[in-house]
C-alpha cells in the first residue's frame, strides 16, 4: 500500500493537485516554488481528506493565511517563505486542529500569551523559528 503523505504530484500545479486529492491518489498538496493564489486557498475547502499541506515557496501575502479554511483531517502543516503572526496562528490551530506535524519557520509570537500551538492535542512534531522565539516561550512547552 503506498503511503497516503507520499506525493507523486509535488512539481505539479496547484489545481492538478487538487484534483488528485479530490480522486484519492494522494492526501497531499506540496508546492516547492511556485505560490497559491487566494483561489487556490478557498478551494482547499472542497478537499476535507487533505492530510498534508506544504507550501515551500510560502505566499504572497501573509494575510491570505486566516483565509484558509478549515481541514480538521490535516495533520501536517508546513509554510515556509511567510511570516505567521500571532493572529495568523491562532487561525491555523482553530483550522486544522489534528495536526500533527508543524513546521513554521518564520513566526511572530507574543510570547507574553499562550501560544495557540498548545491547543493542538495530536502535536507531536513542532518547527517554529524566528526573532520572537524565547525562553517564555519555550517555557510553556515543557
Amino acid at each position: 500500500a503506498a503511503n497516503r503523505l507520499s506525493n507523486p504530484n509535488a512539481e505539479k500545479p496547484f489545481s492538478e493537485q487538487l484534483r488528485a486529492v479530490a480522486a484519492g491518489q494522494t492526501a497531499t498538496i506540496a508546492l516547492n516554488q511556485s505560490q497559491p493564489t487566494p483561489d487556490d486557498l478557498a478551494s482547499l475547502e472542497s478537499v476535507p481528506q487533505l492530510l498534508a499541506l506544504l507550501l515551500d515557496g510560502g505566499l504572497s501575502n501573509p494575510d491570505d493565511l486566516i483565509k484558509l479554511p478549515a481541514i480538521p483531517s490535516l495533520e501536517h502543516l508546513r509554510i515556509r517563505e511567510t511570516t505567521v503572526d500571532q493572529k495568523a496562528l491562532g487561525h491555523l490551530v482553530d483550522s486544522f486542529p489534528n495536526l500533527k506535524i508543524v513546521n513554521l519557520p518564520n513566526v511572530e509570537l507574543d510570547t507574553a500569551v499562550r501560544s495557540p500551538l498548545l491547543r493542538l492535542q495530536q502535536l507531536s512534531s513542532l518547527r517554529i523559528g524566528g526573532a520572537s522565539i524565547d525562553e517564555k516561550l519555550l517555557e510553556q512547552f515543557k
